[in-house]
């Protein structure tokens, strides 16, 4: 089986499915696949070389350039910086290739990046860096900072970030998955401890003005309590033409999805819960959500030991609505 999923892209124009798990996979018509399937391409190789990093974190795919950003980081992460790699022609790219541009060192702040999102129009790239270091003056610790570096397309090297949302009154902590929504310029953060850490609270914090913002802000809204079900949630989805937030719900093995996402606030119970054991999932992790099929993907492991390394991917039908035990319509075995 493929190794356990760290994050992953779906490429609905091209049909390609890519998948970060050390190094990167991919994999051709996912939208009619069922059952087990081999990788099209593989980018990068398991051990870095002076052309090849190892890939872990984060992944974006912007399809009008045709760049892939993803995230790396060492094997002694803990004790150096990370990088985000940046490579060209990615539909088409094969093998151990060199990424084009690498942004990193100490001015980065980088260290153990764990998400990240390009906005393309403003050409700014946010990133949760986690990790416990000093870098650019900025302390970085137990993931409560993102970063915003300007000029995303362009920037190479050691860059400092333009903006540091950090501090305690922001509330940042072990940020797994970050949303950043441009027409109301809000940046949802996903915090939620490191897998080894069983059944504990997670929290979906919202920032306000996420253009321009930096420093020790607090949130203006928080998602967050026992009603709310969140425990060890490792990914979310913002459907902002329905308002409704899914968050894959990995200490209760479950999806939840919860309604008037753009307001909600507090303690708030979801409004739809997937789980039940005819859903088939068990931690479940990455999740995209193909607004134009109504399917929902998610990430789940085969064991329910954290260390795993086999994942599938469950496809939920008819996602808008789906409510409890639902079987998936389709299950994908990555080899």
């Amino acid at each position: 089986m493929f190794p356990e999923i760290d994050r992953w892209w779906l490429d609905t124009a091209s049909d390609q499915l890519y998948v970060v798990a050390s190094y990167l996979g991919v994999f051709n018509n996912i939208s009619t696949t069922n059952g087990s399937i081999l990788p099209a391409r593989f980018i990068s190789a398991l051990s870095p070389t002076p052309t090849t990093f190892y890939i872990q974190g984060g992944l974006w795919l912007d399809a009008a350039s045709d760049q892939m950003y993803v995230l790396s980081s060492p094997p002694n992460y803990y004790n150096s910086y990370s990088s985000i790699l940046v490579f060209t022609a990615a539909s088409t790219i094969s093998g151990d290739v060199a990424p084009a541009r690498v942004i990193s060192g100490a001015k980065t702040a980088l260290n153990s990046p764990n998400a990240l999102w390009l906005d393309s129009t403003s050409d700014q790239l946010y990133v949760s860096s986690g990790g416990n270091s000093v870098g650019n003056g900025i302390l970085n610790e137990g993931g409560n900072c993102i970063l915003v570096f300007t000029d995303a397309s362009t920037i190479n090297g050691d860059v400092a970030p333009a903006r540091v949302i950090s501090g305690t009154t922001t509330g940042l902590k072990s940020i797994v998955a970050l949303w950043v929504d441009a027409t109301s310029d809000q940046i949802y953060a996903l915090s939620s401890r490191p897998p080894s850490y069983y059944k504990t609270n997670s929290s979906i914090l919202v920032f306000t003005d996420a253009s321009t913002i930096s420093g020790d802000i607090a949130p203006a809204r928080v998602i967050s309590g026992t009603t709310t079900e969140l425990s060890e949630a490792r990914a979310f989805w913002l459907d902002a033409v329905s308002d409704q937030l899914y968050v894959s719900n990995g200490g209760n093995n479950n999806i939840l999805v919860f309604n008037n996402a753009s307001t909600i606030n507090g303690d708030v119970a979801p409004a739809r819960v997937i789980s039940g054991t005819t859903t088939g999932l068990n931690f479940p992790d990455a999740m995209w959500l193909d607004t134009a099929s109504d399917q929902l993907y998610v990430s789940t492991r085969t064991s329910k030991e954290i260390s795993s390394k086999g994942s599938r991917v469950l496809v939920f039908t008819l996602a808008s609505t789906i409510n409890g035990n639902i079987a998936p319509s389709r299950i994908i075995g990555l080899k």
